[in-house]
C-alpha cells in the first residue's frame, strides 16, 4: 500500500490541506464481522489482479477462511502506526491511503478502488502501518490473515509474482510522481497526473475516465485546488485539456508551433 519511495516526497511540495481524519468508529459488534458471503464466488475474485493467477479451488479455500467487513464513509480500515497481520482487498467503494505528519497535515499517498489491496507490507515485514486508509464512501473489504497469505506465497509462485507485479507498478508510479514533483511546475504536474490516470486514445491523447476530482488532483500534484482549477482553465483555452460532460478529461499534446 505505502511504497517507501512515496514517503521521500518533499513535504513542502506535496503536503496539502486534507480534511482531518475522522476519529475511528468504535469496533462493531461481533455480528458486524461475517464470513465471506456465498455470492462472492471464486470466479468473481479471480477477476481481481491479486487473485488472477490462482485456480478457483485455491480462491475458494481462501474465501472459506476470509471475512468481509462493511465500513462506513469516513471510517478507517487501517490506522497509521498500528500493526496488523491482515491483507485487505477493497471489494467495493473508494478509499484514500493517507500519511499524517506530527503537525497534523496529511499527505495523500494513493487512491484505492475495487480490486486494490493494502496492508501487504505489514504482512511481509511485521512493521506498523505507514499510513491510514480512510473510506470516502461505504466500502466492502475482504480481510485475509497473514498466515494464509504467507502460505499462498510459499505454495503458489504465481501468486507471489502477481503481488510483486502490483508492487512494482506502485513503485514505478511513485518514482514518476517524485520526478514530476521535483522537476516540473504545477502546469506540467497536472498534465502528468492526467496522463498517469488516463488511457491512450489515439494521436498522443489520453482519456482520464470517470469523474476527475480536482481536490484529489491537487493533493497528488502538490498544489492548492484553486491553482489546479486555474491550470485546468488555461489548458482548456489552449486546447490541451477537454472536460467532458461525464466528468472525465481528455488531454492532448500541445499544438506544434
Amino acid at each position: 500500500m505505502l511504497s517507501s519511495p512515496t514517503a521521500l516526497l518533499a513535504p513542502s511540495a506535496v503536503f496539502g490541506s486534507v480534511p482531518p481524519l475522522r476519529a475511528a468508529a468504535a469496533e462493531p459488534p461481533a455480528a458486524a464481522v461475517t464470513r465471506a458471503p456465498i455470492d462472492l464466488s471464486p470466479a468473481a475474485l479471480c477477476e481481481l489482479p491479486l487473485f488472477s493467477t490462482l485456480p478457483p479451488a485455491r480462491v475458494a479455500s481462501l474465501l472459506a477462511r476470509a471475512t468481509v467487513r462493511h465500513f462506513r464513509r469516513g471510517e478507517r480500515v487501517v490506522e497509521q502506526g498500528r500493526s496488523s497481520d491482515t491483507l485487505h482487498v477493497l471489494l467495493s467503494g473508494k478509499a484514500h491511503a493517507v500519511r499524517t505528519g506530527h503537525n497534523g497535515r496529511a499527505l495523500l499517498l494513493q487512491v484505492l478502488r475495487r480490486g486494490d489491496f493494502f496492508g501487504e507490507l505489514g504482512v511481509l515485514d511485521g512493521l506498523p502501518h505507514g499510513g491510514s486508509v480512510r473510506c470516502l464512501v461505504q466500502c466492502e473489504v475482504l480481510m485475509l490473515s497473514g498466515r494464509d497469505i504467507d502460505q499462498q506465497l510459499r505454495d503458489w509462485p504465481e501468486f507471489a509474482q502477481a503481488m510483486v507485479q502490483v508492487l512494482v507498478q506502485r513503485l514505478r508510479s511513485a518514482n514518476r510522481r517524485i520526478a514530476s514533483l521535483a522537476l516540473h511546475d504545477v502546469h506540467d504536474r497536472v498534465i502528468d497526473y492526467l496522463r498517469e490516470h488516463g488511457e491512450p486514445c489515439g494521436d498522443g491523447a489520453f482519456h482520464a475516465r470517470g469523474r476527475v476530482s480536482r481536490t484529489e488532483m491537487a493533493l497528488m500534484v502538490g498544489a492548492s485546488r484553486e491553482m489546479v482549477c486555474r491550470v485546468m482553465r488555461q489548458l482548456s483555452r489552449r486546447g490541451i485539456a477537454e472536460a467532458l460532460d461525464d466528468g472525465s478529461i481528455i488531454v492532448r499534446p500541445p499544438a506544434e508551433g
